[in-house]
């Protein structure tokens, strides 16, 4: 039986997996040993915000409409985006 550990911590987005060689040797004369992989997936966390990526990222973003136009008029088209995986990089969009 053994414990792996990680000396810091893992992060998803800078590194998704990982493949380990593990090495057991027994206390015997002469000493034996197996050798077997590992590997290791790190599984996602909501630790990243959302961000919009036009007009430049992280800049606000300001639009100007005249006025009497029509409802259904296009106005602009944004764009976010979330590094985190599956529902935790979902974005939704609101108007308020």
């Amino acid at each position: 039986t053994g414990e792996l550990s990680a000396r810091q911590s893992l992060d998803r987005e800078v590194q998704a997996t990982y493949q380990l060689l593990v090495i057991a040797q027994d206390g015997g004369a002469p000493p034996r040993s197996v050798t077997g992989t590992v590997h290791v997936t790190v599984l996602d966390e909501n630790d990243n915000s959302p961000m919009f990526l036009h007009p430049i990222v992280g800049r606000e973003i300001s639009l100007q409409v005249m006025e009497g136009k029509t409802s259904g008029l296009f106005i602009a088209s944004l764009l976010a985006k979330d590094p985190d995986e599956g529902e935790n990089g979902t974005v939704i969009y609101s108007l308020t």
